[in-house]
């Protein structure tokens, strides 16, 4: 006869919820920072070609702000937005693969030059 804990239930509940609410917490910042970029492309565009309007250069500088704020939170919270290189997951896992290493494996191309006489 085995005997389970409520403890054991509630803490993989609290688990779940744990992780449904940074699901919801990494959604409702995702699209926070589409709305931030969508507005600094809309100032950036007005800016083009209304460069002396003072208050879209403080808006814009506001939305700068503002993005750099919710990526930081962002990332703190669910991890890195951009990636240059190896997929991350890829290195974690410890499958290794770098597509870096077949860039170097090929030989450097050699170009001739010919005089022109």
């Amino acid at each position: 006869m085995s005997f389970r804990r409520d403890s054991d239930s509630s803490s993989s509940s609290s688990i779940e919820d744990k992780r449904a609410d940074l699901e919801s917490l990494c959604n409702r910042l995702i699209q926070d920072l589409q709305h931030a970029t969508h507005a600094l492309v809309d100032l950036m565009l007005y800016l083009d070609t209304h460069p002396m309007d003072f208050r879209a250069r403080q808006q814009y500088m506001l939305w700068t702000n503002h993005y750099h704020m919710l990526k930081h939170q962002y990332q703190q919270a669910c991890g890195p937005l951009q990636w240059y290189g190896p997929n991350w997951w890829q290195k974690a896992m410890g499958f290794g693969y770098d597509p870096l290493d077949e860039c170097f494996e090929q030989e450097p191309v050699a170009y001739v030059t010919r005089d022109k006489r």
